[in-house]
């Protein structure tokens, strides 16, 4: 359990940048 929340996590935190740095990218547009 606790080393699938962590992936889970990581997965999160990863998609939530990926998320900003389009948004970044969409706003330098």
């Amino acid at each position: 359990m606790k080393w699938e929340i962590k992936t889970f996590e990581q997965l999160s935190l990863q998609e939530l940048y990926n998320i900003l740095t389009l948004r970044t990218d969409v706003s330098v547009i």
